[in-house]
C-alpha cells in the first residue's frame, strides 16, 4: 500500500502556469543553443548594428568674386625663377619694395597741409598786428608775429621740399620685369628714388630746424626789445614768461629736428650697406672664380744613396 503526500493546491496552479505558458506564447521551452567552441570563428556582428565612420569634411572653395582679376602675385618672384636672377640682385629688389612700401604708407609731403599752414599762419600775423594797436594786449604781439612766421615757413616748406613716397612706389610697383634689361632698369629707378626721398626729407628736416632755432632767437629779441627801460609795459612780466615760453619751444623743437634723422634717411643708410656689402660678397666670389687652382704633386727619387720625396708646387 502505498501512502502519498498531497500537493498543496497553490503550488499545483504555479506549475500548471509555468507548463501552458510556453506553449501559449508561441516561445520554444527549450534550452538555448550551446556556444560555439573557442577555436571555432566568432561570428561578426549583424549588419544593422555596424556604425559607419563619420564623411570626411568637405570645405566648398572661396568664390572669386571678380573673375576678370588675376590672383595678386609677386612680381620679383616671378622675375627670379623665370630670368635666374643673381641672389644679391633679388635680395635689393626686395628691400627696395619693403622700403617704398612703408614709406607710401606712412605718407609724405601733402600740398593740402601745406597750404593750410600757410593759410594758418597769415591769421596769427594778422592777429599780432591786432594785438599791437592795444596796450593791454600788446605784448601777445611778438607771439603772433613769430608763431605765424614759423606756420608759414612750414607750410612752404611742405609744399616745396618734403616728398610724396606713394609717386615713387607708384611708378615702381608698375615697372616691368620681363628681362634682365627691365630688372636692371627697376633696380635703378628704386635705388634713385630712394636715394631722392632721402635727400629731401634730410633737407626739409634741416631747414624746419633752422626755422625754429631762428624763430625761437628772433622771440627771445623781440621780447626784450618790446621791455626795455625806454618802452614801458605794464605787463611786463607776462611778456617775459610768454617770451622765454615760446622760445624755448622753439629751440627744442628745432634741435630734435636736426639731431634727429628721418625715416627715409635711415632706410636709404641701411639700404646703401647692404649693397655695399653684397658687392663686396660678390667680388670675392668671383676673384674665387677666376683664381687659378694651387696643385701639389709628389715625385718620388730613389738614388742609390738615398731614397727622398721631392714636393713639387705649381700655382
Amino acid at each position: 500500500m502505498v501512502v502519498g503526500r498531497q500537493i498543496p493546491t497553490w503550488t499545483a496552479g504555479l506549475l500548471s502556469v509555468a507548463l501552458v505558458f510556453p506553449a501559449v506564447s508561441g516561445v520554444s521551452a527549450q534550452a538555448p543553443p550551446p556556444p560555439p567552441a573557442a577555436s571555432g570563428a566568432v561570428p561578426a556582428a549583424p549588419g544593422s548594428y555596424a556604425v559607419p565612420p563619420p564623411p570626411a569634411p568637405r570645405y566648398p572653395a572661396a568664390p572669386n568674386l571678380n573673375p576678370s582679376v588675376a590672383p595678386e602675385t609677386n612680381p620679383e618672384s616671378e622675375a627670379i625663377a623665370q630670368l635666374r636672377i643673381p641672389a644679391d640682385v633679388a635680395t635689393r629688389l626686395r628691400v627696395l619694395s619693403a622700403d617704398l612700401n612703408t614709406l607710401a604708407a606712412r605718407g609724405g609731403g601733402s600740398i593740402t597741409d601745406g597750404v593750410f599752414s600757410i593759410v594758418t599762419g597769415g591769421v596769427l600775423i594778422g592777429l599780432g598786428v591786432v594785438f599791437s594797436s592795444q596796450n593791454d594786449l600788446g605784448f601777445l604781439a611778438p607771439q603772433f608775429y613769430v608763431f605765424g612766421s614759423v606756420s608759414v615757413g612750414r607750410g612752404l616748406i611742405d609744399v616745396l621740399v618734403v616728398p610724396d613716397p606713394s609717386d615713387v612706389m607708384l611708378e615702381y610697383g608698375h615697372m616691368p620685369m620681363t628681362s634682365v634689361d627691365e630688372v636692371k632698369a627697376r633696380l635703378r629707378f628704386g635705388e634713385t628714388g630712394l636715394e631722392d626721398l632721402a635727400y629731401r626729407s634730410r633737407l626739409a628736416r634741416l631747414l624746419d630746424g633752422g626755422l625754429n632755432l631762428g624763430a625761437g632767437a628772433t622771440l627771445i629779441g623781440l621780447t626784450l626789445s618790446a621791455n626795455d627801460s625806454d618802452n614801458p609795459n605794464p605787463n611786463r612780466t607776462a611778456s617775459l614768461i610768454m617770451g622765454v615760453l615760446g622760445a624755448t619751444t622753439l629751440g627744442l623743437s628745432g634741435a630734435v629736428s636736426l639731431l634727429s634723422s628721418s625715416d627715409a634717411e635711415r632706410r636709404w643708410e641701411a639700404y646703401s650697406g647692404l649693397r655695399d656689402r653684397l658687392g663686396q660678397e660678390r667680388a670675392l666670389r668671383r676673384a674665387r672664380q677666376t683664381r687659378p687652382a694651387q696643385t701639389i704633386s709628389f715625385v718620388p727619387v730613389v738614388t742609390p744613396e738615398l731614397a727622398a720625396g721631392i714636393v713639387t708646387v705649381r700655382f
